[in-house]
């Protein structure tokens, strides 16, 4: 995930609510005898709503244009404005929306049937033609472009048919259609959209659509919008209920801190972090040498203790909460430095020369082994886990000497290559696809490895048409993924939803949509008020948002490195290099980080804070 940007958003979320290793509160006025010292990590903290409505944060001087914004605060609100063309279930299943039927003979020419019932805000009907007009523009931005790189062509062909070609049979290929539908020919700042709610006229609230189709189950008919100010400030509106719903990414450079007032859902994801290995090195040129090393990685450790929980272990490159996951296979390559030893032994690699650490076989002689691990040093957990890594390989008499890298630093090393292996993270695309990754001329092939046969591994796979076969095709492609040990999956991550307590239930949030099946859901903002404080309010004719709180960050204890220290300043900020279709695959294309919204293969393993995230 090669990430970098202003207030970057990872998955999609409002992650402008999370600042790095810092807990914060609200400056106590000495005047003012309703003012609270905060302390959001402490637990014992509990926090009266500051109002009687329901708020989200949103960035006024960034496009609310869901096909480019950069704000993540933005695309959770846009999420109830304008709708997926395709949606997806908290299992990645393509759900009927905008588009309602799909057929394909051979599974790259696909025909989509569009819901010409569903209105734009403006009364104006969807046609094929605006959702091929979305769908064009989707893979031609930066947040959609790396998902949707393999569409050839595109076209409506009625009123209600839209055709895509696609360069590789993909059987799965609705999966990433849950791309925003906006009318052709709108204002490309604001278009128009056909969500539950539309913005009012100066951007202060989402009023209900009346002539949307879940009109009569739309939870409130208004919820309130308060601008965004810098990270402290938004940290301490949502502590002091101002807004009342964040994202939260527990496993970022940044982590939102809450108290015992807040309910939290947590949500999967495809980030998978992993390590990679540079295929054109000695040693780990050798996939037998790269295999051992799947067992000398603890997985369970890293998931559980380094990252609190926040993400399951997993063996194979594939999420271990989705169906395909086979976990009889998963086991063979589970944590077992015996095995590991044992492998390396088979291949010549032992203490030659008595020194306590292990060197190999070449044909001139005996070698050194050092391997040169790379790692960002602006995510101290990453850090952590590499650290582990290095421990537990030095344990069987592997050496591998880990670099601390700037933002800077790290992605030039793996741009051109110079490192033996990476600690690294990615969000795959919701089809699991990994030929982008993996294939010889894929866009994020950062390791320098060709192999035609994983080529066609991969697309069996994703040409398979039934479950049994689709299973089977998933076990061999995981199976040659982990043998040839390119790269080593690590874990899956999770992200959470937080919400005042008391205030919302019937949430269901997917990794794409905070706001998935938002018809169920209930909304009570007023339940977080005891009735003191809801008869103060009762004079007010309409209620209003009140004033975010001032704030001062204090910085949150954490072991080493100190991200201030470090001369990347803006570690958030998220950018891939040479990722998508119009960039070069070239290492020369990309040696600084550019401004782009798809992290989706972040060797790094950084997060950014406000900008969508998508894969």
């Amino acid at each position: 995930m090669l990430e970098k940007m202003k207030k970057p958003i990872s998955l999609l979320l409002l992650l402008a609510v999370m600042l790095s290793f810092a807990a914060c509160g609200k400056e106590e006025d000495p005047e003012d005898d309703t003012a609270l010292t905060i302390d959001p990590n402490q637990s014992t903290v509990s926090v009266k709503a500051a109002d009687a409505v329901f708020s989200l944060g949103y960035d006024a001087d960034v496009t609310l244009n869901p096909l480019n914004t950069t704000s993540e605060a933005n695309y959770i609100v846009d999420c109830l404005v304008y709708e997926f063309a395709v949606d997806l279930d908290t299992d990645y299943n393509a759900q009927y929306n905008i588009i309602t039927g799909w057929d394909t003979d051979n599974g790259y020419s696909w025909f989509f049937t569009v819901d010409t019932s569903i209105t734009f805000h403006d009364g104006s009907k969807v046609t094929a033609e605006d959702v091929a007009y979305s769908i064009d523009r989707a893979r031609k931005s930066d947040i959609y472009s790396a998902r949707l790189n393999k569409i050839w062509g595109i076209s409506a062909l009625d009123e209600d048919t839209v055709m895509i070609t696609l360069a590789d049979t993909n059987y799965l290929f609705p999966r990433l259609l849950n791309v925003p539908v906006i009318k052709k020919g709108s204002s490309s700042d604001q278009p128009e959209g056909t969500g539950q709610y539309m913005f009012n006229l100066d951007k202060t609230k989402l009023v209900k659509y009346e002539g949307h189709r879940n009109a009569n189950n739309t939870p409130l008919d208004v919820i309130y919008l308060v601008e965004n100010g810098n990270d402290d400030e938004t940290i301490a509106s949502y502590t002091a209920s101002v807004i009342d719903l964040v994202v939260n990414d527990p496993t970022s450079i940044s982590r939102l801190g809450f108290g015992s007032n807040n309910e939290i859902r947590h949500f999967y994801t495809t980030n998978m972090q992993y390590i990679g290995f540079n295929t054109q090195k000695e040693f780990t040129c050798y996939p037998s040498m790269r295999r051992a090393m799947n067992y000398a990685i603890d997985r369970e450790y890293i998931a559980e203790t380094v990252f609190n929980g926040s993400a399951q272990a997993a063996t194979l490159a594939i999420p271990p909460w989705n169906s395909l996951y086979n976990n009889t296979l998963a086991k063979m390559y589970e944590f077992d430095l015996t095995e590991a030893q044992r492998i390396f032994t088979g291949e010549g690699v032992s203490d030659y020369d008595q020194d306590g650490m292990c060197e190999y076989q070449l044909p001139g002689g005996i070698a050194e082994i050092e391997l040169d691990f790379v790692v960002c040093a602006d995510n101290a957990d990453k850090v952590k886990a590499a650290k582990r890594i290095v421990d537990d390989l030095a344990s069987i008499g592997i050496t591998a000497k880990l670099r601390q890298l700037s933002w800077t630093e790290y992605l030039n090393a793996i741009v051109y290559g110079e490192y033996d292996m990476f600690y690294g993270e990615i969000r795959l695309t919701a089809d699991f696809s990994l030929i982008d990754m993996l294939s010889t001329n894929g866009v994020k092939n950062f390791y320098k490895y060709s192999d035609p046969n994983m080529y066609d591994t991969i697309l069996k796979y994703l040409s398979s048409i039934g479950e049994t076969e689709r299973q089977q095709n998933c076990d061999t492609m995981c199976k040659y993924v982990a043998d040839t040990a390119v790269i080593i999956p690590i874990l899956f991550e999770e992200q959470q939803v937080l919400t005042h307590r008391d205030v919302v239930s019937g949430l269901t949030p997917t990794q794409y949509n905070i706001f998935y099946d938002f018809k169920n859901w209930t909304i009570d903002p007023k339940q977080a008020l005891t009735e003191e404080e809801l008869e103060e309010m009762e004079h007010l004719d309409e209620p209003a948002v009140t004033a975010k709180p001032q704030v001062t960050a204090t910085p949150e204890p954490d072991d080493e490195p100190d991200a201030s220290a470090e001369p990347s300043a803006t570690p958030e900020p998220s950018v891939e290099p040479s990722v998508t279709p119009e960039t070069s695959t070239e290492p020369t294309a990309t040696p600084e980080p550019t401004a782009s919204t798809e992290p989706t293969v972040t060797p790094s393993g950084q997060t950014s804070m406000n900008k969508p995230q998508e894969g």
